[in-house]
Formats: C-alpha cells, structure tokens, sequence
C-alpha cells in the first residue's frame, strides 16, 4: 500500500494506523515530499515499512521490484 503524508481531509499516518489496526499484515511504504526526521519516525511507528522521499522516485520503483 501507497500513502502519501498529506492527504486530503486526513493524513498518512493516520491512514496507516487504521490500515495497520485492519489488515496487520499490510506493507505500507509512505511517500512524501519532505525528508524530515519527526515525520519519518512517525511514519514508521504508525506501521509502515519504508518512507519514499518523492525526490527519489527511483528508489520507489527499486522497492517494487
């Protein structure tokens, strides 16, 4: 699963929380234009597995693959 730290009317990790809370098994990776450590940690305890700075779009494809 894809999520993006800001979401409209929410937030990605708020969005992870209930995914993870629903489906415990889900490998989320969120991807964000800010590379700022306090979300990144937040990002993480939320449950998702990897954090994609959206400057590193090659690197998200190297994830799925």
């Amino acid at each position: 699963v894809f999520t993006d730290i800001s979401i409209k009317k929410s937030d990605g990790i708020s969005v992870t929380k209930q995914i993870i809370n629903k489906h415990p098994e889900a490998m989320i990776i969120m991807v964000s234009q800010y590379n700022i450590p306090r979300i990144i940690n937040a990002a993480m305890k939320a449950g998702a597995v990897d954090y994609v700075n959206k400057d590193d779009i090659s690197r998200l494809f190297k994830i799925i693959n």
